[in-house]
Formats: C-alpha cells, sequence, structure tokens
C-alpha cells in the first residue's frame, strides 16, 4: 500500500503505463524484418496469377450484372403496363382505395 507512506517517485511514475512500455520497446532486428519481408513477397508472388484471374472473372460478372438488371427493370415495368398505366394489385391498394386515398 504505497499510497499510505509519504514516499517520493521518481518522473517515470508519472507517465503511465503507456509511457513506459512505448519507452521499453524496440523495433525488430533488421535481419528478420528482412527475412519477414522477403517471405511475404514471395507468397505475394505466388498468388498474383490466381488473383489476376479471379479479377477478371469478377468484372465480366459485374458487367453482366450492370447489363441485365436495366433489362429485367424494363421487363417488369413493362409486364406491369395495363392501357399505358402502371397497374398495382394488392390488398394494399384495396385499402387505399377504400380510405380514399
Amino acid at each position: 500500500m504505497p499510497l499510505l507512506w509519504n514516499e517520493r517517485r521518481g518522473a517515470e511514475w508519472k507517465q503511465g503505463w503507456v509511457g513506459q512500455t512505448m519507452s521499453a520497446a524496440s523495433l525488430p532486428p533488421l535481419p528478420l524484418l528482412t527475412v519477414f519481408a522477403i517471405v511475404l513477397l514471395f507468397l505475394l508472388l505466388s498468388h498474383y496469377g490466381s488473383l489476376k484471374e479471379k479479377m477478371h472473372h469478377n468484372i465480366i460478372n459485374f458487367k453482366l450484372v450492370l447489363f441485365v438488371v436495366p433489362v429485367a427493370l424494363i421487363f417488369v415495368t413493362r409486364s406491369m403496363m395495363v392501357n399505358g398505366k402502371i397497374a398495382l394489385q394488392g390488398p394494399c391498394l384495396d385499402t387505399i382505395r377504400q380510405a380514399g386515398g
């Protein structure tokens, strides 16, 4: 229970645990960082071909979706049209008509 005693504390006490931890932290050695970077580079290069192929496949699918969605919306609205007006059916519209809306 150091709070009950009158003892002097140094400047490191005022830093707090974050300051103490950050001042004690250091970078890993340079050879370890170099080996880590080389291993990471080889891993990325080994997957580059499959990633490029997947990206090309995704772009083609996205273009197909951008073409199909507007065509489908046009088809749906054309199929709902009766005498040049969109005919919506369902219990909600009957309720609106009875309420006078």
